[in-house]
Protein backbone atom coordinates (compact mmCIF):
# COMPACT_ATOMS: atom_id res chain seq x y z
CA UNK A 1 0.00 0.00 0.00
CA UNK A 2 3.05 2.56 0.80
CA UNK A 3 4.43 1.76 -2.39
CA UNK A 4 0.89 2.08 -4.42
CA UNK A 5 0.47 5.36 -2.52
CA UNK A 6 4.36 7.04 -3.97
CA UNK A 7 3.35 5.74 -7.06
CA UNK A 8 0.65 8.12 -6.94
CA UNK A 9 2.30 10.96 -5.76
CA UNK A 10 4.67 11.11 -8.14
CA UNK A 11 2.56 10.04 -10.79
CA UNK A 12 0.23 12.70 -10.03
CA UNK A 13 3.53 15.36 -10.01
CA UNK A 14 4.35 13.72 -13.72
CA UNK A 15 0.54 14.71 -14.76
CA UNK A 16 0.30 17.73 -13.63
CA UNK A 17 4.40 18.31 -15.20
CA UNK A 18 2.52 16.80 -18.77
CA UNK A 19 -0.70 18.92 -18.45
CA UNK A 20 1.53 22.14 -17.86
CA UNK A 21 1.81 21.42 -21.50
CA UNK A 22 5.58 22.21 -20.61
CA UNK A 23 6.70 18.68 -22.11
CA UNK A 24 4.77 19.51 -25.18
CA UNK A 25 7.71 21.33 -27.50
CA UNK A 26 10.14 18.89 -26.62
CA UNK A 27 8.15 15.58 -27.16
CA UNK A 28 6.87 16.63 -30.51
CA UNK A 29 9.78 18.49 -32.32
CA UNK A 30 12.75 18.23 -30.11
CA UNK A 31 15.30 20.70 -28.67
CA UNK A 32 15.95 22.56 -32.26
CA UNK A 33 12.75 23.30 -32.70
CA UNK A 34 11.31 26.76 -33.27
CA UNK A 35 7.87 27.77 -32.00
CA UNK A 36 6.16 28.11 -35.48
CA UNK A 37 7.62 24.15 -36.01
CA UNK A 38 5.74 23.39 -32.67
CA UNK A 39 2.72 24.97 -33.73
CA UNK A 40 2.78 23.50 -36.93
CA UNK A 41 2.95 19.98 -35.69
CA UNK A 42 -0.09 20.16 -34.55
CA UNK A 43 -2.54 19.01 -31.61
CA UNK A 44 -2.73 15.25 -32.87
CA UNK A 45 0.88 14.33 -31.90
CA UNK A 46 0.87 10.27 -31.08
CA UNK A 47 3.67 10.64 -28.83
CA UNK A 48 1.48 13.38 -26.39
CA UNK A 49 -1.49 11.15 -27.39
CA UNK A 50 0.13 7.84 -26.15
CA UNK A 51 1.39 9.67 -22.89
CA UNK A 52 -2.19 10.98 -22.58
CA UNK A 53 -3.56 7.84 -22.97
CA UNK A 54 -1.40 5.94 -20.71
CA UNK A 55 -2.16 8.68 -18.05
CA UNK A 56 -5.83 8.62 -18.22
CA UNK A 57 -5.54 5.02 -17.99
CA UNK A 58 -3.73 4.92 -15.02
CA UNK A 59 -6.24 6.84 -13.06
CA UNK A 60 -8.75 5.18 -14.81
CA UNK A 61 -7.74 1.97 -12.92
CA UNK A 62 -7.15 3.67 -9.61
CA UNK A 63 -10.82 5.43 -9.71
CA UNK A 64 -11.57 1.95 -9.89
CA UNK A 65 -10.36 0.88 -7.64
CA UNK A 66 -11.81 3.67 -5.37
CA UNK A 67 -15.08 3.71 -6.64
CA UNK A 68 -16.97 3.57 -3.76
CA UNK A 69 -15.95 6.91 -3.32
CA UNK A 70 -15.55 8.03 -6.55
CA UNK A 71 -18.86 7.38 -7.58
CA UNK A 72 -20.30 9.80 -5.12
CA UNK A 73 -18.06 12.40 -5.28
CA UNK A 74 -18.57 12.22 -9.58
CA UNK A 75 -21.89 12.84 -9.02
CA UNK A 76 -22.08 15.73 -6.32
CA UNK A 77 -20.33 17.90 -9.61
CA UNK A 78 -22.50 17.37 -12.45
CA UNK A 79 -21.83 20.62 -14.90
CA UNK A 80 -18.54 19.86 -14.73
CA UNK A 81 -19.36 16.52 -16.63
CA UNK A 82 -21.69 18.22 -18.40
CA UNK A 83 -19.69 20.41 -20.40
CA UNK A 84 -16.99 17.47 -21.50
CA UNK A 85 -20.00 15.67 -22.46
CA UNK A 86 -21.58 17.68 -24.72
CA UNK A 87 -18.25 18.41 -26.44
CA UNK A 88 -18.19 14.83 -26.95
CA UNK A 89 -21.56 14.72 -28.36
CA UNK A 90 -21.00 17.77 -30.73
CA UNK A 91 -19.63 14.87 -32.90
CA UNK A 92 -22.98 15.33 -34.38
CA UNK A 93 -22.38 18.38 -36.03
CA UNK A 94 -18.60 19.11 -35.38
CA UNK A 95 -17.01 18.70 -39.82
CA UNK A 96 -14.42 16.44 -37.99
CA UNK A 97 -15.78 14.34 -35.94
CA UNK A 98 -12.80 12.15 -35.48
CA UNK A 99 -11.23 14.56 -34.24
CA UNK A 100 -14.10 16.08 -31.62
CA UNK A 101 -14.51 12.59 -30.58
CA UNK A 102 -10.87 11.83 -29.43
CA UNK A 103 -10.90 15.43 -27.79
CA UNK A 104 -13.76 15.09 -26.21
CA UNK A 105 -13.03 12.32 -25.05
CA UNK A 106 -9.33 13.24 -23.68
CA UNK A 107 -11.53 16.00 -21.95
CA UNK A 108 -13.76 13.61 -20.14
CA UNK A 109 -10.75 11.83 -19.09
CA UNK A 110 -9.02 15.30 -17.71
CA UNK A 111 -12.59 15.65 -15.31
CA UNK A 112 -11.95 12.35 -14.30
CA UNK A 113 -8.89 12.93 -12.67
CA UNK A 114 -9.85 16.06 -11.12
CA UNK A 115 -12.68 14.54 -9.52
CA UNK A 116 -10.20 11.55 -8.50
CA UNK A 117 -7.58 14.07 -6.54
CA UNK A 118 -10.76 15.72 -4.53
CA UNK A 119 -11.58 12.19 -3.08
CA UNK A 120 -7.81 10.94 -2.72
CA UNK A 121 -5.61 14.00 -1.61
CA UNK A 122 -6.40 17.10 0.77
CA UNK A 123 -6.19 19.99 -0.68
CA UNK A 124 -2.89 21.17 0.92
CA UNK A 125 -1.27 18.15 -0.11
CA UNK A 126 -3.10 18.79 -4.39
CA UNK A 127 -1.30 22.16 -3.89
CA UNK A 128 2.19 20.49 -2.91
CA UNK A 129 1.62 17.98 -6.32
CA UNK A 130 0.82 21.36 -8.48
CA UNK A 131 4.24 22.86 -6.85
CA UNK A 132 6.49 20.39 -7.85
CA UNK A 133 5.10 19.20 -11.04
CA UNK A 134 5.28 23.41 -11.63
CA UNK A 135 8.74 23.49 -9.93
CA UNK A 136 9.93 20.84 -12.38
CA UNK A 137 8.98 22.60 -15.48
CA UNK A 138 10.39 25.78 -13.45
CA UNK A 139 13.92 24.35 -13.24
CA UNK A 140 13.52 22.69 -16.56
CA UNK A 141 13.03 26.01 -18.46
CA UNK A 142 16.12 27.81 -16.61
CA UNK A 143 18.03 24.55 -17.57
CA UNK A 144 17.42 24.01 -21.31
CA UNK A 145 17.13 27.57 -22.15
CA UNK A 146 20.77 28.22 -20.44
CA UNK A 147 21.54 25.16 -22.55
CA UNK A 148 20.36 25.67 -25.89
CA UNK A 149 19.22 29.45 -25.90
CA UNK A 150 17.42 29.13 -29.40
CA UNK A 151 15.04 26.61 -28.07
CA UNK A 152 14.09 28.69 -24.62
CA UNK A 153 14.55 32.58 -25.87
CA UNK A 154 11.72 33.33 -28.98
CA UNK A 155 13.88 34.75 -31.83
CA UNK A 156 10.98 35.34 -34.19
CA UNK A 157 7.94 36.98 -33.03
CA UNK A 158 8.99 38.45 -29.76
CA UNK A 159 12.51 38.43 -30.07
CA UNK A 160 14.65 38.15 -26.72
CA UNK A 161 11.31 36.65 -24.87
CA UNK A 162 11.69 33.77 -22.80
CA UNK A 163 9.45 31.07 -23.49
CA UNK A 164 11.11 28.06 -21.44
CA UNK A 165 10.07 24.95 -22.13
CA UNK A 166 6.60 26.39 -22.99
CA UNK A 167 5.17 27.06 -26.74
CA UNK A 168 5.41 30.95 -26.34
CA UNK A 169 5.82 33.20 -24.05
CA UNK A 170 2.74 34.15 -23.11
CA UNK A 171 2.04 30.52 -22.37
CA UNK A 172 5.37 30.39 -20.11
CA UNK A 173 3.29 33.52 -18.49
CA UNK A 174 0.28 32.05 -17.68
CA UNK A 175 1.78 29.21 -16.13
CA UNK A 176 4.43 30.83 -13.99
CA UNK A 177 1.39 32.66 -12.41
CA UNK A 178 -0.60 30.10 -11.76
CA UNK A 179 2.92 28.00 -9.99
CA UNK A 180 3.10 31.56 -8.13
CA UNK A 181 -0.38 30.95 -6.85
CA UNK A 182 0.47 27.56 -5.74
CA UNK A 183 3.61 28.63 -3.97
CA UNK A 184 2.32 31.57 -2.15
CA UNK A 185 -0.45 29.65 -0.57
CA UNK A 186 2.03 26.98 0.60
CA UNK A 187 4.16 29.59 1.78
CA UNK A 188 1.70 31.67 3.88
CA UNK A 189 0.12 28.43 5.10
CA UNK A 190 1.22 27.48 8.82
CA UNK A 191 3.86 24.32 9.44
CA UNK A 192 5.18 24.32 5.89
CA UNK A 193 8.64 24.88 4.74
CA UNK A 194 8.90 28.64 3.85
CA UNK A 195 12.20 28.73 2.17
CA UNK A 196 11.41 25.79 -0.34
CA UNK A 197 8.26 27.36 -1.65
CA UNK A 198 9.77 31.41 -1.43
CA UNK A 199 12.53 29.95 -3.12
CA UNK A 200 9.81 28.33 -6.29
CA UNK A 201 7.79 32.07 -6.22
CA UNK A 202 10.88 33.31 -6.71
CA UNK A 203 12.26 31.64 -9.39
CA UNK A 204 9.01 31.52 -10.96
CA UNK A 205 8.65 35.56 -11.09
CA UNK A 206 12.06 35.91 -12.60
CA UNK A 207 10.73 33.53 -15.73
CA UNK A 208 7.67 35.46 -15.74
CA UNK A 209 9.49 39.11 -16.37
CA UNK A 210 11.65 37.52 -18.47
CA UNK A 211 8.81 36.45 -20.89
CA UNK A 212 8.55 40.12 -21.40
CA UNK A 213 4.94 39.78 -20.56
CA UNK A 214 2.93 43.27 -20.43
CA UNK A 215 -0.56 41.51 -18.70
CA UNK A 216 0.92 38.78 -16.64
CA UNK A 217 2.70 41.24 -14.25
CA UNK A 218 -0.54 42.96 -13.92
CA UNK A 219 -2.59 39.82 -13.52
CA UNK A 220 -0.19 38.79 -10.72
CA UNK A 221 -0.11 42.00 -8.76
CA UNK A 222 -4.50 41.53 -8.86
CA UNK A 223 -4.36 38.40 -7.48
CA UNK A 224 -1.97 39.43 -4.69
CA UNK A 225 -4.48 42.24 -3.71
CA UNK A 226 -6.91 39.59 -3.80
CA UNK A 227 -5.69 37.44 -1.04
CA UNK A 228 -5.73 40.02 1.85
CA UNK A 229 -9.19 41.32 1.07
CA UNK A 230 -10.56 37.57 0.52
CA UNK A 231 -8.62 36.77 3.67
CA UNK A 232 -10.67 39.78 5.68
CA UNK A 233 -13.74 38.23 4.06
CA UNK A 234 -12.87 35.26 6.02
CA UNK A 235 -12.38 36.42 9.62
CA UNK A 236 -14.45 39.73 9.82
CA UNK A 237 -18.24 39.88 10.36
CA UNK A 238 -21.02 39.78 8.19
CA UNK A 239 -21.06 43.59 8.19
CA UNK A 240 -17.50 43.83 8.27
CA UNK A 241 -17.40 41.26 4.97
CA UNK A 242 -20.27 43.53 3.53
CA UNK A 243 -18.02 46.73 4.03
CA UNK A 244 -15.22 45.45 2.62
CA UNK A 245 -17.43 44.33 -0.61
CA UNK A 246 -18.71 47.70 -0.90
CA UNK A 247 -15.33 49.19 -0.36
CA UNK A 248 -13.54 46.73 -3.21
CA UNK A 249 -16.60 47.99 -5.70
CA UNK A 250 -15.97 51.69 -4.88
CA UNK A 251 -12.15 50.80 -5.42
CA UNK A 252 -13.09 48.90 -8.80
CA UNK A 253 -15.47 51.49 -10.07
CA UNK A 254 -13.06 54.16 -9.60
CA UNK A 255 -10.48 52.56 -11.10
CA UNK A 256 -12.43 51.29 -14.04
CA UNK A 257 -13.12 54.75 -14.67
CA UNK A 258 -9.56 55.72 -14.42
CA UNK A 259 -8.61 53.35 -17.18
CA UNK A 260 -11.22 54.41 -19.61
CA UNK A 261 -10.58 57.70 -19.29
CA UNK A 262 -6.62 57.26 -19.62
CA UNK A 263 -6.69 54.42 -22.00
CA UNK A 264 -5.17 55.29 -24.72
CA UNK A 265 -1.92 56.13 -22.86
CA UNK A 266 -2.52 52.90 -20.58
CA UNK A 267 -2.43 50.95 -23.82
CA UNK A 268 0.58 52.45 -25.29
CA UNK A 269 2.38 52.49 -22.23
CA UNK A 270 2.13 48.90 -22.15
CA UNK A 271 3.52 48.44 -25.73
CA UNK A 272 0.15 47.98 -26.53
CA UNK A 273 -2.35 49.61 -29.37
CA UNK A 274 -6.05 49.92 -28.62
CA UNK A 275 -7.17 46.91 -30.81
CA UNK A 276 -5.14 44.74 -27.87
CA UNK A 277 -2.46 43.79 -30.98
CA UNK A 278 -5.10 42.89 -33.25
CA UNK A 279 -8.01 40.71 -30.78
CA UNK A 280 -10.83 43.34 -31.14
CA UNK A 281 -10.46 42.64 -34.35
CA UNK A 282 -11.09 39.03 -34.36
CA UNK A 283 -13.48 39.68 -31.51
CA UNK A 284 -16.03 41.74 -33.88
CA UNK A 285 -15.78 38.81 -36.87
CA UNK A 286 -16.22 35.92 -34.22
CA UNK A 287 -19.59 37.64 -32.95
CA UNK A 288 -21.02 36.92 -35.87
CA UNK A 289 -19.70 33.75 -36.67
CA UNK A 290 -21.12 32.67 -33.28
CA UNK A 291 -24.50 33.96 -34.23
CA UNK A 292 -24.66 31.71 -37.34
CA UNK A 293 -24.50 28.58 -34.79
CA UNK A 294 -25.83 30.20 -31.84
CA UNK A 295 -26.64 27.27 -29.80
CA UNK A 296 -24.72 24.47 -30.41
CA UNK A 297 -21.36 26.10 -32.31
CA UNK A 298 -19.52 24.33 -34.82
CA UNK A 299 -18.44 21.50 -32.43
CA UNK A 300 -15.38 20.97 -30.43
CA UNK A 301 -12.31 21.67 -32.22
CA UNK A 302 -13.86 22.20 -35.00
CA UNK A 303 -13.62 26.05 -35.92
CA UNK A 304 -10.08 26.33 -35.31
CA UNK A 305 -8.44 24.61 -38.07
CA UNK A 306 -6.04 26.99 -40.05
CA UNK A 307 -6.92 26.96 -43.72
CA UNK A 308 -9.20 24.20 -43.87
CA UNK A 309 -11.83 25.13 -41.34
CA UNK A 310 -14.16 28.34 -40.54
CA UNK A 311 -11.09 29.74 -39.50
CA UNK A 312 -9.86 30.98 -42.71
CA UNK A 313 -12.89 33.58 -42.93
CA UNK A 314 -11.01 34.95 -39.73
CA UNK A 315 -7.49 35.05 -41.45
CA UNK A 316 -8.08 36.13 -44.64
CA UNK A 317 -10.55 39.37 -42.98
CA UNK A 318 -7.57 40.27 -40.48
CA UNK A 319 -4.89 39.22 -42.42
CA UNK A 320 -3.21 37.23 -38.92
CA UNK A 321 -2.72 33.99 -38.44
CA UNK A 322 -4.58 33.06 -34.67
CA UNK A 323 -4.21 29.72 -33.75
CA UNK A 324 -7.89 30.68 -31.00
CA UNK A 325 -10.07 33.50 -30.76
CA UNK A 326 -7.72 34.96 -27.68
CA UNK A 327 -10.87 34.80 -25.32
CA UNK A 328 -11.95 31.69 -23.76
CA UNK A 329 -15.28 32.62 -23.81
CA UNK A 330 -16.21 33.08 -27.31
CA UNK A 331 -13.73 29.40 -28.17
CA UNK A 332 -16.49 28.11 -25.86
CA UNK A 333 -19.00 29.15 -27.53
CA UNK A 334 -17.87 29.12 -31.19
CA UNK A 335 -16.94 25.23 -30.02
CA UNK A 336 -20.20 24.45 -28.26
CA UNK A 337 -22.39 27.20 -28.87
CA UNK A 338 -24.93 29.15 -25.86
CA UNK A 339 -25.56 25.92 -23.97
CA UNK A 340 -21.81 25.32 -23.69
CA UNK A 341 -21.30 28.70 -22.55
CA UNK A 342 -24.65 28.85 -20.63
CA UNK A 343 -23.43 24.96 -18.42
CA UNK A 344 -20.10 26.68 -18.16
CA UNK A 345 -21.12 29.91 -16.70
CA UNK A 346 -23.88 27.82 -14.47
CA UNK A 347 -21.30 26.19 -12.74
CA UNK A 348 -19.02 28.86 -12.44
CA UNK A 349 -21.20 30.96 -10.35
CA UNK A 350 -22.25 27.47 -8.38
CA UNK A 351 -18.67 27.36 -7.42
CA UNK A 352 -18.28 30.83 -6.59
CA UNK A 353 -20.82 30.10 -3.82
CA UNK A 354 -19.98 27.40 -3.31
CA UNK A 355 -16.26 28.66 -2.64
CA UNK A 356 -17.10 31.65 -0.15
CA UNK A 357 -18.35 28.92 1.76
CA UNK A 358 -15.71 27.39 1.64
CA UNK A 359 -13.90 30.54 2.49
CA UNK A 360 -15.84 30.85 5.80
CA UNK A 361 -15.78 27.48 6.71
CA UNK A 362 -12.39 26.42 6.50
CA UNK A 363 -9.72 26.00 9.24
CA UNK A 364 -6.71 27.17 7.13
CA UNK A 365 -6.23 30.44 5.98
CA UNK A 366 -4.50 30.39 2.78
CA UNK A 367 -6.41 26.63 1.80
CA UNK A 368 -9.50 28.83 2.63
CA UNK A 369 -8.41 31.54 -0.36
CA UNK A 370 -7.23 29.45 -2.85
CA UNK A 371 -10.17 28.07 -4.57
CA UNK A 372 -11.46 31.86 -4.86
CA UNK A 373 -8.43 32.67 -5.92
CA UNK A 374 -8.05 30.59 -8.78
CA UNK A 375 -11.44 31.34 -9.83
CA UNK A 376 -10.21 34.71 -10.59
CA UNK A 377 -7.40 34.01 -12.07
CA UNK A 378 -9.39 31.80 -14.66
CA UNK A 379 -11.98 34.42 -14.95
CA UNK A 380 -9.11 37.02 -15.96
CA UNK A 381 -6.93 34.80 -17.85
CA UNK A 382 -9.83 34.35 -20.17
CA UNK A 383 -10.15 37.65 -20.85
CA UNK A 384 -7.26 38.12 -23.59
CA UNK A 385 -6.17 34.26 -24.31
CA UNK A 386 -7.92 30.98 -24.48
CA UNK A 387 -7.30 28.32 -21.52
CA UNK A 388 -10.74 27.04 -20.68
CA UNK A 389 -11.29 24.12 -22.67
CA UNK A 390 -9.43 24.80 -25.87
CA UNK A 391 -7.00 21.95 -25.12
CA UNK A 392 -7.64 18.92 -22.95
CA UNK A 393 -4.17 18.31 -21.94
CA UNK A 394 -4.27 21.68 -20.30
CA UNK A 395 -3.94 22.22 -16.70
CA UNK A 396 -6.77 25.12 -16.50
CA UNK A 397 -9.97 22.59 -16.90
CA UNK A 398 -8.20 19.89 -14.68
CA UNK A 399 -7.79 22.51 -11.95
CA UNK A 400 -11.54 23.93 -12.45
CA UNK A 401 -12.78 20.50 -12.01
CA UNK A 402 -10.20 19.68 -8.93
CA UNK A 403 -11.17 22.43 -7.08
CA UNK A 404 -14.77 22.30 -7.90
CA UNK A 405 -15.22 18.63 -6.37
CA UNK A 406 -12.55 19.52 -3.62
CA UNK A 407 -14.87 22.30 -2.40
CA UNK A 408 -18.08 19.99 -2.97
CA UNK A 409 -16.22 16.40 -1.62
CA UNK A 410 -14.26 18.33 1.35
CA UNK A 411 -16.51 21.14 2.56
CA UNK A 412 -15.42 20.88 7.22
CA UNK A 413 -18.00 20.69 8.63
CA UNK A 414 -19.14 23.80 10.50
CA UNK A 415 -19.59 24.65 14.46
CA UNK A 416 -23.20 24.19 14.69
CA UNK A 417 -23.29 20.66 13.97
CA UNK A 418 -23.31 18.95 17.54
CA UNK A 419 -20.15 16.56 17.14
CA UNK A 420 -17.30 18.28 14.94
CA UNK A 421 -15.57 15.88 12.28
CA UNK A 422 -12.28 16.69 11.02
CA UNK A 423 -11.86 18.25 7.63
CA UNK A 424 -9.13 16.07 4.96
CA UNK A 425 -6.55 18.54 6.13
CA UNK A 426 -6.70 17.59 9.64
CA UNK A 427 -7.41 13.69 8.71
CA UNK A 428 -5.65 10.97 7.59
CA UNK A 429 -7.46 10.79 4.22
CA UNK A 430 -6.74 7.81 1.45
Amino acid sequence: MIILNRFEAVFSVFTVLFYSSALYRIFVAGLSASTSETEAAGDSNPTLLLMQLVILAVFAVLSALRWRKFLPAAMKVPLCWALPILATLSTQWSEVPDLTLRRGLLLIGATMIGVYWSIRYPLITILKLVAWGFGLAVIGSFVFTLAFPSFGIDSVVHAGAWQGMFAQKNALSRAMILAMLAYICLALNRGQPKWLWWGGFALSFVLLILSTSKTGPIMLLTLLICIPLFRALRTGTAPRALLWVLVTVLVASCLSLVIITNAELIVTALGRDMTLTGRTGIWEILGSKISDRLWLGYGYKSFWRDMDGESADIWYATMFMSPNGHNGYLDLALDLGMTGLGIFFTSFVSAVARAAVWLRVQSQPMLAVFPLIYLVYLTLSNITESSLIIEPNYIFWLLYVTVVSVIQVQMPVTARSRKLKPSLEESNYA
